[in-house]
């Protein structure tokens, strides 16, 4: 399994994080050594939902940034009880500055020869989040099914254009509940290709995003084929 999965949201609380978080847990299970990366420098809290210690970041990698490797990588990510590794955002205001333009690629790279990997974007793709995106065989935008959700998307999908990465897809996130438009209809004004319909699912988003794939469940289902279809 080589893999590799950059996950963009059109806004807060769209899903993102937990198709991230389901992505990388179904490939763990499956016995890959896969890596999920907190690339929303500025707002990542997987350390909190996760309950995994704050006390090494990606903050910590910006000295060596100029000489960045796999090994470097593995001396600041957490391993996970359920065989990832981890790799943490500090979580605070400019922390994606130091990593802008050729950092960023140098991150990214380190990714791709650490093994699989999945990379929570978050909603700006800026810093490390923009390389990843970049370099990812596979980029998807996750939005929710309104007009809002839509226009969002939409402008993802320039700004990845811009960065020269592969076509993202779209991944209609049904999270908060039916929403003003049609997956045929989203796509359309996001002008993406629908790719994936992440059902309403409270007590199985809920189990991803506290770090625990479920074993059943119509959300774990659809993550589970996505997994297989992106490893």
């Amino acid at each position: 399994m080589s893999g590799s999965v950059a996950v963009a949201g059109a806004c807060g609380g769209c899903g993102a994080s937990t198709l991230s978080a389901g992505i990388a847990l179904a490939w763990a299970r499956a016995g890959a050594q896969a890596v999920l990366a907190e690339l929303d420098l500025e707002r990542g809290d997987l350390a909190g939902a996760w309950g995994i210690p704050a006390d090494r970041t990606l903050a910590d990698l910006v000295a060596v940034a100029e000489e960045l490797g796999p090994g470097h990588l593995d001396q600041v990510a957490h391993p996970h009880a359920s065989g990832l590794m981890v790799l943490l955002a500090p979580g605070r205001a400019d922390a994606a500055a130091p990593w802008r333009g050729a950092p960023a690629g140098r991150l990214a790279a380190a990714l791709g020869a650490r093994g699989p990997w999945v990379a929570d974007a978050g909603p700006v793709l800026d810093g490390p989040a923009a390389g990843a995106a970049a370099a990812a065989g596979r980029v998807v935008v996750v939005a929710p099914p309104s007009v809002a959700g839509a226009r969002r998307a939409r402008a993802l999908a320039a700004r990845l254009a811009a960065l020269g990465g592969p076509d993202p897809g779209l991944v209609i996130s049904c999270a908060a509940g039916a929403g003003d438009l049609g997956d045929r209809a989203l796509g359309r004004a996001a002008g993406l290709e629908v790719v994936a319909r992440l059902p309403r699912d409270p007590r199985g988003a809920g189990e991803l995003a506290a770090g625990r794939l479920p074993r059943r469940g119509p959300l774990v289902r659809e993550v589970e084929r996505l997994a297989e279809a992106w490893a």
